[in-house]
């Protein structure tokens, strides 16, 4: 079953604000099994408005609009329907008790006389309550499709979608049972991905499989429709187990855990502690842990160790290992991750040192140029990397190379 989505809106389409709903809708649809193959946005104007869901409607048989049910002049989505429909607007004078009763409780005063248009339906269609607003959406029959329209509030088109239509759809539709599977990537592009499963995709029956560039590297999802569960459960298990066997470690979680999530999953499962020093990324590395509920299990402390005296004072690193290699070298870093491990106790230690730009580089030590190392039981690992882009870039991709290292590390303890 297709799905076309028509979001209406002036300010939209002037860049004045951000349409959201749309892949929030899509992802929804997605899960569903709707096949979402097409979306437009749309001014406010009756006569486009019209257009847009007439062609929808004879290419899909779901047209979900958002936006340009309020009550003032520019709101035309109503009136758009209706004309798309060959019908005339009828006030739906049962939902007026309602529209005043939310007045009564969140605006004590007369209602506008305007307020009451929100209430003015295509003929023939259905209301959709609106829980936390005063525009209510409605479902309409168009040919062999069926049309609903929502507000473009995203509070308010997700409660309209999840206490309305959705129930609606799954009770009222003939939509295929789906299930996908996610798997999160780091160290590897879009293109190798593809050629290391290529050989093995044709293999999996019925199951689609796409990617999708996501900070910090690329997720793997796949996705089986049908009507037999037993079925795609096996399809899905032989997909999944053939994955796990060519992609290994560069699988860092599964759905959406984020990389810090699963770094921490991994410590808590065996008991083990981090510490972190940081200089060029500047606590950066430690925010994305303590980000995750319940990092305290596992994460013991962060250093800032920004000056050279702090590098001594804090982490015990030698004076002459500064004054023979200078801050940004692996002999500092190494010295960095060991002394905090020490001083701290962590199973694990991770340290940075860098240029993170704009300036600050040399001929030897270009902008972008970072050291890390990793003290841990069986020894100490230290590794180097020169990012390019902006300060902020150099320190966003230092901190998922530093994170993903540890989980390495972690796992290869095993």
């Amino acid at each position: 079953m297709r799905a076309q989505i028509l979001t209406i809106g002036d300010e939209i389409l002037a860049g004045d604000i951000q349409d959201t709903n749309f892949r929030e809708l899509a992802q929804v649809f997605r899960g569903l099994g709707l096949l979402v193959t097409g979306h437009v946005t749309v001014p406010d104007q009756v006569d486009l408005i019209a257009e847009a869901v007439r062609r929808a409607a004879s290419e899909a048989e779901i047209v979900f609009l958002t936006g340009g049910l309020g009550p003032t002049p520019d709101d035309l989505t109503r009136a758009g329907v209706a004309k798309a429909l060959g019908v005339a607007q009828v006030r739906r004078e049962d939902l007026v008790p309602r529209l005043e009763e939310i007045f009564r409780k969140y605006a004590p005063r007369k209602i506008p006389q305007i307020n009451y248009t929100q209430l003015d339906l295509p003929e023939g269609a259905e209301p959709l309550i609106n829980g936390i607003g005063t525009a209510p959406g409605f479902r309409v029959a168009h040919g062999d499709a069926l049309v609903f329209a929502v507000p473009g509030i995203p509070r308010e088109m997700r409660l309209m979608l999840e206490n309305e239509i959705l129930p609606w759809m799954k009770e009222n539709l003939d939509l295929p049972d789906i299930e996908t599977r996610v798997f999160r990537t780091i160290g590897l592009g879009e293109s190798a991905l593809v050629e290391m499963l290529e050989g093995t995709m044709d293999q999996w029956r019925g199951v689609g499989v796409a990617f999708y560039p996501q900070m910090p590297g690329v997720d793997v999802k796949l996705t089986h429709h049908g009507k037999d569960a037993r079925r795609m459960e096996r399809e899905l298990d032989r997909a999944e187990s053939d994955i796990r066997r060519i992609l290994r470690d560069h699988i860092y979680a599964t759905g959406t855990q984020s990389l810090a999530a699963a770094l921490g999953e991994a410590l808590v499962q065996r008991s083990q502690s981090l510490a972190i020093a940081e200089s060029c990324t500047g606590g950066a590395i430690a925010a994305m842990i303590t980000a995750v509920p319940g990092a305290s299990r596992y994460f013991l402390e962060g250093a800032v160790t920004y000056s050279n005296q702090a590098k001594v004072r804090v982490l015990g690193v030698p004076e002459r290992l500064l004054e023979e290699h200078g801050a940004v070298s692996e002999p500092v870093a190494r010295a960095m991750a060991e002394g905090l491990r020490a001083r701290s106790g962590a199973d694990f230690a991770l340290a940075t040192t860098g240029i993170a730009g704009p300036g600050g580089g040399t001929e030897d030590k270009p902008v972008g140029l970072v050291h890390m190392a990793l003290a841990h039981a069986r020894g100490t690992e230290a590794w180097s990397h020169t990012g390019t882009g902006t300060r902020a870039m150099i320190i966003a991709r230092t901190s998922r190379t530093a994170l993903d290292r540890v989980r390495r590390a972690i796992l290869a303890g095993d």
